[in-house]
């Protein structure tokens, strides 16, 4: 009894104890991830969110396309590098221009925070999104509009 409960310790240890088999991702790997995803989201590409997120994960695939969505037509920039929050979690900084009627816009930052897990994203959410509605005549008559 010994020697079976033995020799299955030995073969889930060489196993990797019922893991996918691959090493896990360093921190550039998975800076690189969560930087690919936000620029995905800020560029307004729903697809492309979606399937760097979980295979098995269709609730936040679903958030990831909502998100790109939103983006689409007036996308943004990333202001990089990301930064390691947690382990696992990175956030990246971004802003975009909403343009709207008369000349008017709207200015957004935010931070989008990626959660990985497994090579994946697992999690996502935007922190600290702000709206600063500004016109087209502000931003020429007032200096500190530039």
């Amino acid at each position: 009894m010994r020697r079976a409960l033995a020799v299955c310790l030995a073969v889930a240890a060489t196993a990797g104890c019922g893991g996918s088999g691959r090493p896990a991702p360093t921190a550039a790997e998975e800076r690189a991830l969560a930087v690919r995803f936000a620029r995905a989201v800020v560029r307004g590409e729903p697809a492309r969110a979606a399937a760097l997120v979980d295979a098995g994960d269709a609730t936040t695939q679903e958030l990831a396309r909502r998100l790109a969505a939103a983006s689409r037509g007036h996308s943004g920039t990333l202001r990089l590098p990301a930064s390691r929050t947690a382990p696992h979690r990175w956030q990246v900084a971004y802003v975009r221009r909403i343009p709207g009627a008369d000349g008017a816009f709207e200015r957004e930052t935010g931070r989008i925070v990626v959660e990985l897990a497994g090579g994946a994203v697992a999690d996502v959410a935007i922190r600290d999104r702000e709206l600063v509605l500004s016109t087209h005549h502000d931003a020429q008559l007032l200096p500190s509009k530039r």
